[in-house]
């Protein structure tokens, strides 16, 4: 089976970015940069795709936003300085490394008022549209991203180093792919101003589901029992909360037309070498023509 590497690039840099405070001998930071090319080049050397498309975040979603107005809208004002100055920091490498991505021959796209995992699940209902031969290789931290987990694609942790399948899916989150979105929903999302609902943990929202199947199927027992419990009588009181969640977290947020904005794939070795020298890259990933050569077989020709 031909596997397409879809990378979630915000979030592998911020990863990469949060790991380190390494600087070009300019203050140019870099940490950033460097993580997510040794990330990316050990996972090219593993799953050894046909082909490589990174995704990148287009701004906030208006759609959510406009549904829910405090989706995201804490992040700015709890970081404190140290996480403004990281946060600086990956707001200056992004566009370095989507000048690199390019130039390694790996295409890049970009929907102004779209999210990185709404253009990761639109990319990834491409890939699957070009037949059953086709797989994708999701990389990215994003739980929302197990969602999209099928037959024919599968999600690359790189922290964890390890993938969720469909073989493995109940094993890694406790619950079914049909009722992953349900779970997600009624735990929330803190990290994107999603709350969940008040008192449920994952705990208590895998057994309402081993125990019902679906939340639809709660709200009928429920209906029909009044069980006791101030959990699960929130859980019910809250269950136009639970789908406005669900609908804020499904991928992709519905497509506006809105063109997308797209570069590379455009092997450039020259300007490699480049930015190998520029930002002294060579003293941490290697001579150039070694660490570049997984890549190789993306761009068709030889590295010299």
């Amino acid at each position: 089976m031909d596997k397409t590497l879809i990378l979630d690039g915000n979030n592998m840099v911020a990863i990469a970015n949060a790991a380190t405070d390494l600087k070009a001998p300019d203050g140019t930071p870099t940490g950033g940069i460097i993580g997510f090319l040794r990330s990316l080049r050990a996972i090219i050397e593993d799953v050894n795709p046909v082909s490589v498309v990174a995704a990148w975040d287009g701004g906030k979603s208006r759609y959510r936003v406009a549904k829910f107005p405090a989706y995201k809208a804490h992040r700015a004002a709890e970081r404190n300085l140290e996480q403004q100055i990281k946060y600086g920091n990956l707001i200056k490498q992004l566009p370095l490394v989507q000048e690199i991505t390019g130039a390694l021959g790996i295409g890049n796209v970009r929907i102004p008022g779209y999210e990185g995992d709404d253009v990761v699940a639109m990319l990834e209902a491409r890939v699957q549209a070009k037949g059953p031969d086709q797989a994708a290789v999701i990389v990215s931290t994003d739980k929302d991203m197990l969602q999209l987990v099928s037959d024919r694609c599968w999600v690359y942790n790189p922290i964890k180093k390890s993938s969720t399948m469909v073989g493995n899916f109940h094993e890694t989150t406790g619950v079914t792919r049909a009722q992953y979105p349900e779970f997600r929903a009624m735990v929330g999302d803190p990290s994107d101003g999603i709350p969940g609902v008040f008192g449920i943990g994952e705990g208590t929202a895998k057994k309402v589901l081993a125990e019902h199947g679906t939340f639809a199927n709660f709200l009928t027992h429920y209906e029909d029992r009044k069980p006791k419990g101030k959990k699960l009588s929130d859980l019910y009181a809250h269950q136009e909360d639970v789908r406005t969640y669900m609908d804020l977290m499904r991928l992709p947020a519905p497509y506006d037309g809105t063109p997308a904005e797209t570069w590379g794939p455009a092997y450039d070795l020259r300007a490699l070498i480049d930015m190998f020298g520029r930002y002294q890259f060579r003293s941490l990933l290697g001579d150039h023509t070694q660490f570049l050569r997984p890549f190789a077989g993306l761009i068709g020709e030889q590295l010299g």
